[in-house]
């Protein structure tokens, strides 16, 4: 069981006025019913802070606070590799190669330290011919 404190006094009254409402007046003080009550609404102005330093990032891409390298990078740490992405369209067709003859020398040199009795050279319609002669020999 609880107990009360408290001593009844009698029968409660009725009911009183409204009060007012403070407010802050122009002046930064407290007001109540058009009077000033001379108390402010802030407390004391502080201490002014020290200058301050604004960071800043560097040439090689670090945090800097008042020409002090940080040692952080201000892109953060690079992360994992993502996944594959879907293979592309194809392509145009490209141009057809040219053959000159030096490219046809180049492969003949190729050929004859393997193959003997080969014959490379290009017709008339610009086309790579390779002849295979009786007799093949491969070293």
């Amino acid at each position: 069981m609880i107990k009360s404190n408290f001593v009844k006094c009698g029968n409660r009254g009725p009911k009183g006025d409204n009060g007012y409402t403070p407010y802050i007046g122009d002046n930064g003080n407290w007001w109540i019913n058009g009077e000033d009550t001379g108390k402010p609404s802030r407390g004391m102005q502080g201490q002014i802070g020290y200058q301050g330093y604004t960071p800043y990032i560097g040439d090689n891409g670090n945090w800097w606070i008042n020409k002090t390298d940080t040692g952080v990078n201000a892109n953060g740490k690079i992360g994992p590799a993502g996944p594959q992405g879907p293979a592309g369209p194809q392509g145009p067709k490209g141009d057809n190669g040219i053959i000159t003859d030096e490219t046809i020398g180049e492969i003949k040199k190729l050929l004859e330290n393997s193959v003997k009795n080969l014959d490379l050279y290009e017709n008339d319609n610009g086309h790579l011919i390779l002849r295979v002669n009786d007799n093949i020999e491969i070293k």
